[in-house]
């Protein structure tokens, strides 16, 4: 009956409501209750933004959805907790988390764990909220690398081209060296074939 009226509510009230429930189900064993606060939260957010209660909520929110393995989800909502509520002990934990949970994810999508469908998905939904991240590259660098392995070369080349094209210099020390290796060489491809050889011959 609780979790039925703050669902049909929108006030303050229901917003706490929200807030003590997300409270319970981390430490609920069953993983479907979470879900379902988890689903409760996300739309609370969708109409309750900018106060001390918003941000309770969406920190709960990225608490539950790490918790469920929902990366996507955790990851937007550090991202809008960094956002709307800078210079908060929350956003400052929000920035730290979002890129741990960016090189699980690179890790998932190169190991397979994912569908290719799925993680193309998931990188292009998150993609707007972490531009600032320089994990960002490693999810993108895992996703180009299993376009090559599915025999997609020109989505791979797409993707390794963005990569490179988005880099900034001073990210270029914060990338494991297989990875800055794999985008020299596909610049220098590149390169080769846009036709300027003196280019691709300084890159390698």
């Amino acid at each position: 009956a609780f979790y039925a009226w703050a669902s049909e509510h929108q006030d303050r009230a229901a917003a706490q409501a929200r807030i003590e429930l997300a409270d319970m189900a981390l430490e609920h064993p069953d993983r479907a209750v979470r879900a379902r606060v988890r689903d409760l939260l996300v739309e609370g957010l969708a109409r309750w933004r900018g106060d001390d209660l918003a941000l309770r909520m969406r920190a709960l929110l990225a608490r539950v959805s790490e918790d469920l393995g929902d990366a996507e989800t955790a990851i937007i909502s550090m991202a809008l907790i960094h956002a709307d509520h800078p210079d908060t002990p929350e956003a400052e934990l929000a920035e730290r988390r979002i890129g741990v949970i960016l090189k699980i994810l690179g890790e998932a999508i190169e190991a397979d764990a994912m569908t290719l469908e799925d993680s193309l998905a998931a990188v292009r939904r998150i993609e707007p909220y972490v531009s600032a991240q320089p994990e960002r590259v490693l999810i993108h660098g895992a996703l180009a690398n299993r376009f090559s392995r599915a025999g997609l070369t020109l989505a791979a080349q797409a993707e390794y081209a963005d990569i490179w094209d988005g880099l900034l210099e001073t990210e270029r020390d914060q990338i494991p060296p297989a990875l800055l290796d794999r985008l020299i060489l596909e610049q220098a491809k590149r390169y080769l074939r846009e036709d300027i050889p003196a280019a691709a011959r300084n890159e390698i």
